[in-house]
């Protein structure tokens, strides 16, 4: 019941999942799978999401997003994709 203050094995498990699920549908996400401006976008945010991750991170463990490697650097390529979108 609650959050843990660590990193629990089914709380890895559950967070290894989603990302799978996210990285499998990312590229439905990209409708321009040949623009090489959105996929350099991509990778500076996902490059950007695991640097917040190392560099701040998640004290507790159970920051939904940047607890997990995984999950940042996906949600971080997610929102390079966005702001590619929204300023090209």
């Amino acid at each position: 019941s609650g959050w843990a203050p660590y990193r629990t094995p089914e709380a890895e498990a559950i967070a290894l999942a989603g990302g799978a699920q996210i990285a499998d549908a990312l590229p439905r996400v990209v409708d321009r799978p040949g623009d090489p401006v959105a996929r350099a976008d991509m990778l500076a945010g996902a490059v950007l999401g695991f640097a917040y991750h190392r560099l701040v991170g998640c004290q507790t463990g159970t920051c939904p997003i940047t607890a997990n490697p995984y999950i940042s650097t996906l949600y971080g390529a997610l929102m390079g994709y966005v702001v590619s979108g929204a300023l090209g």
